[in-house]
């Protein structure tokens, strides 16, 4: 049974929902428990209980807390999902909800080196697989599942150097990043915001990288960029997207832009870019009304944005003038 929780001060709706959120948690730690040992021990992932099983981690996995108890404890659940993952979107599309936003320091646990290799080369042909031009090689690709799979090179090309030291020692590579260059022409907003992020976390300070992100393709890269964000926060008050239900998908796209911009601040011509722009002082101002919004998604992205302003003496310096 649950024991009392202290409740001095504080509203009993809010102390009701911090005790359904507990018994939520529990409930999906076991389930993510369940699966991953089934995972493990029987390879059942095309299975009823399975596939229910992920679409219900999938549909919390969002929030911040239980993606890092997961990140804690990967064996549990993340390791086998990786080691399934060819033989199913859905698990895919899993981890890749799992796997948002894991820090450096949790990468390692996550992506032990032993499955390093498999796991690229696995990702190069399924994203990559028709890159180099034509034929059946294009006819392989099951689109969800190179979408899928583009989102988990997101996630862990920001997060983990040796997976992008592995990525980038593919043979086959270079089909990866004509794939991921070619998709900046898609007709998903989401889908073009995360494959411009993978091509910065890959190649940003890179001369293939350097060509891709000139400063004519940066000014439009941000002015996208901020043309969606702004979007965002107008369709659903200062508040911004929440990070559930019908706004689940607009949070992701909101989301995936603050980490679009958060890679192109490791540039100096980008950071020149924003210190020049009057539409991004104002963009600043608005991401700062979120700060005080209930939830934790929202304000925690603005909070990672402010931070890599803040990052160096240098770039600060650049970008004083945004902050007045």
């Amino acid at each position: 049974a649950d024991g009392p929780l202290p409740t001095s001060g504080v509203p009993r709706a809010a102390v009701a929902a911090e005790r359904l959120y507990s018994t939520q948690h529990r409930e999906i730690s076991a389930l993510c428990s369940r699966i991953g040992q089934l995972l493990s021990d029987h390879h059942l992932v095309d299975s009823t209980e399975v596939e229910t099983g992920l679409r219900s981690v999938k549909a919390v996995a969002v929030h911040p807390d239980l993606r890092r108890v997961l990140g804690a404890s990967p064996a549990s659940l993340l390791i086998p999902l990786l080691r399934a993952a060819p033989q199913s979107v859905l698990a895919v599309e899993t981890l890749a909800c799992l796997t948002y936003g894991l820090d450096s320091s949790a990468a390692s646990g996550v992506l032990p080196a032993e499955i390093l290799p498999e796991l690229c080369g696995w990702l190069v042909s399924t994203v990559g697989g028709g890159g180099s031009g034509g034929g059946d090689a294009a006819d392989a690709v099951d689109p969800a599942m190179a979408s899928a799979a583009l989102g988990l090179i997101s996630n862990f090309a920001r997060c983990s150097e040796a997976f992008c030291r592995q990525l980038k020692a593919d043979p086959a590579v270079k089909r990866l990043y004509k794939a991921l260059i070619g998709a900046l022409t898609h007709e998903d907003l989401t889908e073009i915001v995360v494959s411009l992020s993978s091509l910065a976390s890959l190649l940003l300070n890179e001369p293939l990288g350097q060509k891709l992100f000139n400063r004519e393709n940066i000014d439009q890269t941000l002015e996208m960029t901020f043309n969606v964000i702004q979007e965002c926060l107008g369709t659903h008050g200062r508040g911004g997207p929440q990070a559930r239900g019908e706004d689940a998908a607009q949070f992701w796209v909101f989301a995936n832009c603050i980490d679009l911009l958060v890679s192109l601040t490791q540039s100096a011509d980008a950071v020149a870019a924003l210190a020049a722009s009057d539409r991004f002082r104002g963009l600043l101002h608005s991401l700062a009304g979120c700060l005080a919004e209930v939830g934790e998604a929202v304000p925690s992205k603005v909070l990672e944005l402010f931070a890599s302003l803040c990052d160096g003496d240098d770039k600060t310096r650049t970008l004083g003038l945004a902050w007045s």
